[in-house]
């Protein structure tokens, strides 16, 4: 509540087709309600009680509430235009979410965001991966059980007996060729390295001669993921930076990098465009970024819906198809340099592609 300013409370009865009557708050009504309210001038506070019944809205400049019950507070959200086009544009609410999240598609670019986002401090802390992944996994272990073992078995399969990890194997032909490029150090850096592993792996699949010259960098929110990162990069004269990866790139020089790794890391940041242009900046002239994100237009997003396998709320805040994945890349200057059938097929629930700044 603002401080100093005392609550001049109007009452307005929210309709479920805009007539003035009491309206039950369901799933569509909430986001009514929400995009209705979150205005510049009601960003202290909101309270809504999302259960059935006639709800008395009352809101005044500095405070907004229905009755008791859910509390957001505003101060610690972030509220989007399309991220892609960076401007305000025409959107369409679309009905996957769960309440609060506001899940939106911009009409003119197809692409499809999270309008509320929390914070970089919620989503580093009250909402961080590690804990979201973990929740979801449970939740889809009790209500999806058998869906849920086919899915662990065959990942475990394609790990362990088949060996195939893409990341690393679109990994390995980029750094390879670096090393033809120039004579120096061929650094790469893992944005969300976690603790490591996957560049760890990385190395220990390249050849002798090229894994002699791989200077590995890492960009890690955790502080106790970042120090183990720091650990392994260490002994072949790298580093793991501690920060979010906007800060991360910041602090690298221009044109420092060969190759940089965003597994499962651009459907999670809250500035796509900044931070893809940050990339751009630091990367050589024909450096590369390998992009792995949730497929969102796969047919089984479209069969699943809300309970598709690529939601995860609210720490997923980007959702890309082939064609938006393309106009981002491109709009912050990359080439697509691949993007095969095989790495954006709607048969899959993940999308890949390589991104070239070119030379």
């Amino acid at each position: 509540m603002c401080a100093g300013n005392q609550r001049r409370e109007s009452v307005l009865h929210f309709p479920r087709r805009n007539s003035i009557n009491d309206f039950h708050l369901g799933q569509r009504d909430t986001h009514y309600a929400l995009n209705v309210l979150l205005k510049p001038k009601f960003r202290d506070w909101i309270f809504y009680f999302a259960e059935g019944g006639s709800k008395r809205l009352t809101f005044s400049p500095c405070f907004c509430s229905i009755n008791t019950g859910y509390v957001l507070s505003l101060q610690g959200f972030t509220m989007r235009v399309c991220p892609l086009l960076e401007r305000e544009t025409p959107t369409r609410i679309l009905d996957d979410a769960p309440a609060p999240w506001v899940l939106k598609q911009c009409l003119e670019s197809g692409f499809v965001f999270l309008e509320n986002p929390p914070d970089y401090a919620a989503l580093f802390d009250e909402f961080a991966w590690e804990g979201t992944f973990k929740k979801e996994a449970d939740r889809r272990r009790q209500t999806e059980p058998i869906l849920y073992s086919i899915s662990e078995a065959t990942k475990q399969f394609r790990e362990r007996i088949l060996k195939r990890n893409k990341m690393r194997s679109l990994s390995i032909p980029l750094l390879v060729q670096s090393s033809k490029h120039h004579s120096g150090p061929v650094r790469f850096l893992d944005v969300g390295c976690g603790g490591g592993g996957l560049i760890q792996e990385i190395f220990a699949s390249l050849p002798n001669a090229v894994e002699r010259r791989c200077v590995p960098h890492g960009i890690e929110i955790s502080r106790q993921l970042s120090q183990n990162a720091n650990i392994n990069f260490k002994g072949a004269g790298g580093e793991c930076i501690n920060d979010t990866a906007l800060n991360g790139f910041g602090k690298l020089p221009s044109a420092f990098l060969d190759l940089v790794i965003m597994a499962s890391f651009l459907e999670h940041e809250i500035n796509p465009m900044p931070l893809l242009r940050a990339c751009y900046e630091r990367l050589r002239p024909g450096g590369s970024v390998i992009v792995k994100v949730p497929n969102y237009a796969s047919i089984n997003r479209s069969v699943r819906g809300p309970k598709w396998c690529g939601f995860r709320w609210p720490d997923h805040v980007n959702y890309f198809t082939p064609a938006t994945l393309i106009q981002i890349a491109e709009k912050a200057g990359f080439i697509v340099a691949r993007m095969r059938w095989a790495d954006k097929h709607p048969l899959s629930d993940t999308l890949y592609a390589i991104l070239r700044k070119p030379i």
